[in-house]
């Protein structure tokens, strides 16, 4: 993957991953709409709706970048394509004493 470091997930995990990059997306749009409206209240050099509307809308798109980034290099797992011939990720092991 271009030299990015791959992230595992589950396929449940990938989609709630889906579903919170949807919801800051929908959050990012709507805080453009926001910095609109307060922007159209004057000034913008002194307008705290304005900057406190663009910070937030900051803040949501650099963690959309960070989500989509995981997304991007993301693999998943799937349960029945593991091996259990040896010990590696996602594979569940239980120890025995042999003395019992």
């Amino acid at each position: 993957m271009n030299g990015l470091k791959t992230i595992y997930f589950t396929r449940k995990g990938f989609e709630k991953l889906r579903s919170r990059v949807q919801a800051i997306e929908k959050k990012v749009d709507d805080l453009g709409i926001e910095m609109g409206r307060a922007a159209d209240l004057g000034d913008i050099w002194e307008n705290s709706e304005y900057d406190c509307a663009r910070f937030d809308r900051d803040q949501a798109t650099s963690r959309l970048n960070e989500l989509k980034h995981a997304m991007a290099v993301a693999h998943i797992v799937d349960a029945n394509d593991i091996s259990t011939e040896y010990i590696m990720f996602g594979v569940t092991v239980v120890l025995e004493d042999p003395k019992n």
